[in-house]
């Protein structure tokens, strides 16, 4: 393993950095400002998920740490009361 993958953290999950994440990340403002050696320790944990029409991402129970980043279509967020409205 290299001495940069290293450095990157991407051992811990035995990946290489992808350089298209990176290219994606570094067009998000939030990301932007970042070293490349800070990027490529992003780049490397991503998964890409295709999900369905209408299907369901997230729900309001779940317990998730996870980010989620919309590379192409849309999403509809809905938050229901109690009574279902």
């Amino acid at each position: 393993m290299t001495e940069s993958l290293e450095r990157a953290g991407c051992e811990k999950w035995d990946v290489m950095a992808d350089p298209t994440i990176d290219a994606l990340l570094r067009q998000v403002g939030l990301f932007s400002s970042l070293t490349e050696e800070a990027l490529s320790a992003l780049s490397c944990q991503p998964k890409v998920q295709r999900f369905k029409e209408r299907q369901e991402i997230l729900s309001a129970d779940d317990n998730s740490t996870d980010v989620f980043f919309v590379l192409s279509g849309r999403i509809e967020v809905r938050n229901y009361s109690e009574n279902g409205r």
